[in-house]
């Protein structure tokens, strides 16, 4: 009996149902083919897709359209009575729709208005924090601490001595030949006496009007929104006689940087001139020789002075603004110096930003 014979080299290549077995290349060029069949397959179902949702959109069409001339054919063929309520049945569903449109829109604007609230609420709370609220209310109210109104002779005086502060200034050998230099403003300043800061600020504004500068300065720093300052923390600012339409004295009232509860008084002359350079805005203190009644009031001394300068004064009617920024600060305490000079810089930024914008901005200028 012969012995079963092996696969032969005919049948090597073949699967156990007799079929050849793929190659690694017909494998995949199969499966390639089996996927281009399924992307066909699925972009014609997209399309029959499509068509029925256009189908679909058509025949809405005529039902709403068909309904529409049913509900007309029913009106025409009943009673007046049964058609003002049919109508009035319309109406009130639409009416509904609106109502619940509108509750919803006020529920959002009623949201935005509590997340406003809030949001000045915190502001408020962050001014007041320190404070006591009788301080702020009644007692910064009481007599201006035997101050006597000033003639305008006074006030020119006055006046004259300020501008000539302005020219020494100008002539004054201050610490640092070399200014220092910060947002584009050129920064000279000298410490007197431990507790006293002298500074001036320079920097020239191409495209500014000096006189504009100065008539929007000279508005804008009577609101107590624009002398504000975080860091002073201002509590008072009200004028308290008027000498004439440029010039008055004002009482500004700020919170103590360091001692809570204290309060620091300036009683200043604001005033505004006109000069062959340009415009001069000054704040000179004249606080009393007396001290205040109230134990909690302290006088502080703050004298400064913006001059909205021509570039060129033989033709004033060019554009070109060269603004110096000085004065004089003493708090009568040697603490918080390099703060208060931080604050002076915010001012001046703050200026810039109030007054020259948006010709201008915090960039060197050259």
């Amino acid at each position: 009996m012969a012995e079963p014979k092996g696969p032969t080299a005919g049948s090597a290549g073949r699967t156990a149902r007799g079929r050849r077995a793929l190659t690694p290349e017909e494998e995949e060029q199969r499966r390639k083919i089996n996927r281009e069949s399924m992307q066909r397959s699925r972009l014609r179902q997209r399309g029959e897709i499509a068509r029925m949702r256009v189908e679909l959109r058509a025949l809405e069409k005529q039902l709403a359209t068909a309904t529409e001339i049913q509900r007309q054919t029913i009106i025409q063929s009943v009673n007046p009575r049964l058609v003002e309520f049919i109508q009035l049945g319309y109406l009130t569903k639409q009416l509904q729709d609106e109502n619940f449109w509108i509750q919803q829109e006020l529920t959002k604007r009623w949201k935005g208005y509590e997340r406003i609230e809030r949001v000045v609420e915190d502001f408020f709370t962050e001014k007041v924090d320190d404070m006591d609220a009788a301080l702020a209310a009644e007692e910064e109210q009481e007599q201006d601490d035997n101050f006597e109104p000033i003639t305008e002779a006074a006030a020119c005086e006055l006046i004259r001595q300020c501008c000539q502060a302005v020219q020494l200034f100008d002539r004054a050998t201050l610490d640092g030949d070399d200014a220092v230099v910060c947002f584009g403003w050129k920064l000279r300043y000298q410490i007197e006496n431990g507790c006293s800061i002298r500074f001036l600020f320079s920097k020239t504004f191409p495209h500014v009007y000096p006189a504009q500068a100065m008539d929007k300065g000279w508005t804008m720093y009577r609101q107590i929104e624009i002398n504000n300052v975080k860091s002073l923390r201002v509590l008072r600012l009200e004028t308290i006689q008027e000498i004439n339409e440029d010039t008055h004295v004002m009482l500004r009232d700020i919170a103590h940087p360091l001692d809570p509860g204290i309060i620091l008084r300036t009683i200043l002359l604001r005033f505004r001139i006109n000069t062959e350079r340009g415009f001069i805005g000054g704040r000179m203190a004249m606080n009393p020789t007396t001290p205040p009644r109230a134990a909690h009031i302290r006088y502080a001394d703050v004298t400064s002075f913006t001059e909205f300068g021509y570039v060129d004064p033989s033709r004033p009617d060019l554009p070109g603004c060269h603004v110096k920024f000085g004065g004089c600060v003493d708090y009568r305490t040697t603490r918080e110096l390099s703060s208060r000079l931080l604050t002076i810089l915010s001012t001046a930024v703050q200026m810039e930003q109030l007054l020259m914008q948006p010709l201008t901005s915090l960039l060197p200028n050259g």
